[in-house]
Parts: structure tokens; sequence; C-alpha cells
């Protein structure tokens, strides 16, 4: 299972995928002129007429020519091997990668616009996504179709295990938690709190803010490691002793502790913190984290 904290100078080398911010598939495989296969595919028959230019990515009778295999912005890509990779864009796109192509699925009737949205799965039967629909989402992977198991105002999803799947509800304020069977609200680590990653190991649940405080799920309540002192608006949990943040160049971090240079990167081992530079090829760009 691999975990990525994806930023905008990441991003510059998917372009391929559409809109500067994507993934694909190296060539014209990523842009298939096959359909997407499976009853979930969520899409046309991709043909065209003779004469008319190749077409990648089809859904509801419309498909895409320039760029291909489309366009849309994504936000946020899982994968648990290199011939299972998912990406989440804007428009209510969903994109899985199987090893040779990128294919579009359904998303259960859920619709969603530009921006948000984070993905997380503890393997390849078990994937979950984040949207911030009208309503709100949370959709899961169960090997066969994407399904809506809950509504809310959702921007980040994550977790340890199939049964210990977290998500933030930034209007309710509130964290919630998937217990194999149904969403249960789980109230917040501090007042004023808003969770911008979830993740961990075997028995040790972490989540963290924007200001980059971490706190840690001890019985049935959390439990405050750092309050926050780092403010971030990306971050990625390694494991359960291992963090790292990440903040774009002009973000206004929500923070009561302090600013951070902009373009900072820093790690934790949740007991101290490491600021780490800049690749050398670093452009500013949004980060993302999953």
């Amino acid at each position: 299972m691999h975990r990525w904290l994806v930023c905008g100078w990441v991003l510059v080398a998917l372009a391929a995928c559409g809109g500067g911010k994507a993934s694909s598939a190296s060539g014209d495989d990523a842009g298939s002129d096959a359909p997407a296969a499976g009853s979930d595919a969520g899409t046309d028959d991709g043909s065209a007429p003779a004469g008319a230019p190749p077409v990648g990515l089809c859904r509801d009778g419309w498909c895409w020519v320039y760029p291909r295999p489309q366009g849309n912005v994504l936000q946020s890509i899982w994968g648990s091997s290199a011939t299972d990779v998912w990406a989440l864009g804007d428009h209510s796109t969903l994109l899985h990668f199987d090893g040779s192509s990128w294919k579009a699925h359904a998303t259960d009737g859920v619709v969603w616009g530009a921006g948000g949205g984070t993905l997380w799965g503890s393997g390849p039967n078990d994937v979950w996504a984040a949207v911030t629909s009208r309503a709100g989402d949370a959709l899961h992977w169960d090997g066969t179709s994407w399904k809506s198991t809950a509504t809310g105002t959702f921007d980040v999803i994550g977790g340890t295990a199939a049964n210990d799947v977290w998500a933030y509800d930034f209007h309710a304020e509130t964290t919630l938690q998937w217990d194999g069977a149904s969403w249960q609200s789980r109230g917040l680590p501090a007042p004023n709190w808003r969770s911008i990653a979830f993740g961990g190991a075997t028995g040790i649940t972490l989540t963290i803010s924007i200001n980059g405080g971490i706190a840690k799920r001890v019985g049935n309540a959390w439990g405050i490691i750092d309050a926050g002192s780092h403010p971030a608006n990306a971050a990625a949990i390694v494991d359960g002793s291992h963090v790292v943040l990440a903040q774009d160049t002009g973000v206004v971090p929500r923070s009561a502790y302090g600013s951070a240079p902009s373009g900072t990167r820093r790690h934790s081992t949740t007991t101290m913190w490491t600021r780490w530079a800049e690749p050398p090829t670093a452009t500013s760009g949004s980060c993302r984290a999953t």
C-alpha cells in the first residue's frame, strides 16, 4: 500500500492526464479509445465515426478528444499496487488504472464540482472517496462498484483498516468513524479542530489538523500529542509515528499558533518536528495528501 504527499511540483510531471494536475499512463494507453469495462464503468462505447479524431474517456454520450484520456483536474490518488490505482478529480471524475490504461467509473449518482476530495483504501476491494458535492458524500468501492454510504460536507478521509475509517465533516464540525457497518460521530480532538488527514497503523489512529496539530485516538476519546504549531494545508500520515506536513505558497493558515514560511515541508516522529527543504525542482502549487 502506498501513501503520497502530492503537490503541484509533482503534478506538473503528470500533466498528460489533463488540466496540468493529473496523473496518466505513459503514451496514448492512458487515452485508450476503448470504453471502460465492467457494469460500473459509466461510459459509452467510445466509438467515433470514420475520419473523426480518436477519443479518450467517455461519459453520458460525451467523449474527450483533447486532452486524452480526460481533462478534469485530479485532486487525489491512491493505489494498492502498480496495477490498482484510483484517481479522484473534479466534476464527478473517478478513474482506475489497471497497469495499462485508465477507465472511468460511475459514482452512484453522486455529482460534485471542482475542488476538494480525497481517496484512501485498505486494499483493492476496500477503497473510500470523500467528495464535496452539494450534500457531500463518502463513497465506497467494494471491488465491484462505488456506492454512497453517507452524506455530509466531507473533504478528507483515511484510516488504518476496513473497520477503522475516518472522515471529517467540516460543516457539522465533527469526525466520523466507519466501524465496518455504519458511520458513527466521534467528536473533535479539540474545539475548532479541522482535520486534514487521518491514518496511522494497526491499533494507532492519528489525525492532523490544519494547524499542524496531532491527535491520537485513545480508547473512546482523542488525546492531543501536538496542539498545533506548524500550519499546513496538506498532510501525509506515513505510519503510527511519522507524519509529513506541507504548506502552499500564499496559504493563509487558520492558526492561533503563529505562521510557517511559504512552501514549508515538515516531518514529525510525533515527538519532534524537522523541517525539510524544498525539492530542487519544486514550483509553487497546491498540495494534497493521500
